[in-house]
């Protein structure tokens, strides 16, 4: 990587203190500048695709702290969904969890690729997977999401992905900024036949603001 690119990006850089420990965060300088590429365009007419991985988002700054403060990882595994620019998942490597990052965006999984190295958190994998139709098997020991339900229709798709891909005894880890579009998660969960409990949580970097969120701890 250039010192100040990434997949021809130019680079904005956050330094995080997350329970004691520094984190360093590289995303792309100018967000706005991403809805102006062609494949960007392309894809929304398609799908309505917005490039939401280009910004470092409360709702993982929350999970990112939540997991490092948890229980240690031991070498078991962790995916996240909708990683973005990896935050949790990098955290979750420095946490000792074997890690694999996960987005439907390959520059998405560049920066996370680019987070893991310079955190020195080597078992941050990361995978091309749209967790609405996930191609993939096997079965994790925890799950990690952040900021995927801004839709309500993501309810279902998200709560069918943790039926499936979480371990018999795992626990998936959802976090939302307080998002009205949120509002009835835990029924679609429960509909599924998942458990879960709510607490609140809040972040107030990398913007200096302070942000409520909710985190959701989800079982079979």
């Amino acid at each position: 990587m250039e010192s100040d690119h990434l997949s021809g990006y130019p680079l904005s850089r956050w330094t995080l203190t997350l329970t004691g420990r520094q984190i360093e965060v590289v995303g792309p300088a100018n967000e706005d500048e991403l809805l102006d590429r062609p494949e960007v365009q392309r894809r929304f007419e398609e799908d309505e695709y917005l490039p939401y991985w280009g910004q470092l988002w409360p709702a993982a700054v929350m999970l990112a702290e939540h997991v490092l403060a948890d229980e240690p990882g031991r070498g078991r595994s962790a995916l996240e969904i909708g990683c973005g620019l990896g935050l949790p998942a990098v955290a979750a490597g420095l946490a000792g969890w074997d890690v694999l990052a996960t987005d439907y965006d390959q520059d998405a999984l560049e920066f996370a690729r680019e987070n893991a190295r310079l955190n020195r958190a080597p078992a941050v994998r990361a995978k091309l997977l749209d967790w609405r139709t996930p191609d993939m098997a096997g079965r994790f020991d925890r799950l990690l999401a952040s900021d995927v339900l801004y839709e309500r229709r993501h309810h279902q798709p998200v709560a069918d992905f943790i039926l499936r891909f979480l371990a018999d005894k795992g626990e998936a880890l959802v976090v939302d900024p307080n998002r009205k579009q949120a509002n009835d998660f835990e029924e679609t969960l429960r509909h599924v036949g998942l458990t879960c409990e709510k607490a609140d949580t809040h972040a107030n970097q990398p913007y200096g603001r302070y942000v409520k969120g909710t985190i959701y701890r989800i079982w079979r």
